[in-house]
């Protein structure tokens, strides 16, 4: 399924897309569907609210307000990070070890929102696409073989970066990265069960 949040009378409402139309999935958040499981993605499938046309909604972030930051996980790309550093006028250095960092939730955007831009702050804005994968259920020392049965579902993010901030003192990657409206997400969250998972390595950034 592609599931959406869109802005509704009553606050943000679930819709299932279907083509060019999208159902309406009444009285439940995103988050609730996401920590209900098989029966929040059953709701889901088998909600017979109206159906309006996808065009006519103001689509939100899938996951407008996550309960925590989002977890990123950075340099894991040799190939753009070798082109990122040349496009800055920095030495090309790969660290041993992929690096963890995160993007405060005040920086989620809506899919086609506007991205704040003040000069003062920054005027070094760059963008990275990102796959962003929804973990739906917790865990801890998750073997590789069961990391996928913690997804959810994956969707779009948006990983807009003021690099000028990144690079001061020393790497300040949390604030170059969590400026307000600095991670459009969405449009949607593709469930787990669309993606064949040997198109996938496991991973867990969400």
């Amino acid at each position: 399924m592609r599931l959406v949040t869109y802005q509704a009378d009553h606050g943000p409402g679930v819709g299932v897309v279907e083509g060019e139309s999208v159902t309406l999935v009444l009285d439940i958040d995103m988050l609730s569907v996401i920590e209900q499981g098989p029966a929040g993605l059953e709701r889901a499938r088998t909600a017979a609210g109206p159906r309006l046309a996808l065009a006519s909604l103001t689509l939100l972030a899938p996951i407008p307000n996550p309960r925590r930051n989002i977890l990123c996980i950075g340099m894991n790309y040799a190939a753009h990070d070798a082109e990122s550093l040349i496009a800055r006028g920095r030495p090309v250095k790969m660290p041993e070890i992929p690096l963890f960092f995160t993007k405060a939730t005040t920086a989620v955007n809506s899919p086609y929102g506007d991205i704040p831009f003040d000069a003062a702050v920054s005027d070094k804005i760059d963008w990275e696409v990102e796959l962003a994968v929804v973990i739906g259920k917790a865990g801890k020392n998750i073997s590789r073989h069961n990391a996928l049965d913690h997804v959810f579902g994956y969707t779009v993010l948006n990983d807009v970066t003021a690099r000028d901030m990144q690079d001061a003192y020393g790497g300040q990657f949390f604030k170059g990265k969590s400026l307000d409206g600095a991670a459009p997400m969405g449009p949607w969250i593709v469930t787990r069960d669309e993606i064949p998972t040997r198109t996938l390595s496991p991973c867990a950034v969400g």
